[in-house]
């Protein structure tokens, strides 16, 4: 074999190495992913996470036992200026009776709502505004509830499967 026929089969090769590493991005992606499927998801799942927080939290069944509006409402502050998202924060009695909310007219009122009917701990997306409902429980006897509205900033992520 010439030393010509042996400096070719080398060149060949990187030539086709070379090919290939920069068609690969297309031939092996996925292609862009324009929904906002798994971030919807994740708030979901954090809303979720902060409700269940706040309502098996011992200071607030404490005070939702007690009917003690004060410590309640300085949750409520502190989790609409913690959470941004949320717009409104409400706790009820096991009659549905509104004791401590984020709007004052609703105290004392009934807040009907059908959240707490499929399970103790439910956050419902409906159009982009997500509601959470969570009880409120000593042992297994429930004693009140927490509601809350909140709409998230979710950002429409587009993905380029482009190469570098």
């Amino acid at each position: 074999m010439s030393r010509i026929n042996f400096a070719i089969i080398p060149v060949i090769f990187i030539i086709i190495l070379a090919v290939f590493s920069f068609l690969s991005p297309k031939l092996f992606t996925q292609k862009a992913a324009n929904n906002t499927e798994a971030l919807t998801e994740m708030a979901t799942k954090r809303f979720a996470s902060l409700g269940n927080s706040i309502a098996h939290a011992t200071f607030v069944v404490d005070a939702v036992v007690a009917s003690d509006d004060a410590p309640l409402g300085e949750i409520i502050s502190r989790v609409r200026q913690d959470e941004p998202e949320i717009s409104a924060v409400h706790f009820t009695d096991t009659k549905g009776i509104v004791i401590a909310s984020s709007d004052p007219n609703l105290v004392g009122k009934t807040y009907l709502s059908d959240l707490l009917k499929s399970g103790a701990s439910v956050v419902r997306n409906t159009a982009g505004v997500f509601e959470g409902g969570f009880s409120i429980n000593i042992g297994s006897k429930p004693i009140g509830a927490f509601y809350f509205k909140a709409k998230p900033i979710i950002p429409d992520v587009k993905v380029s499967s482009a190469p570098s």
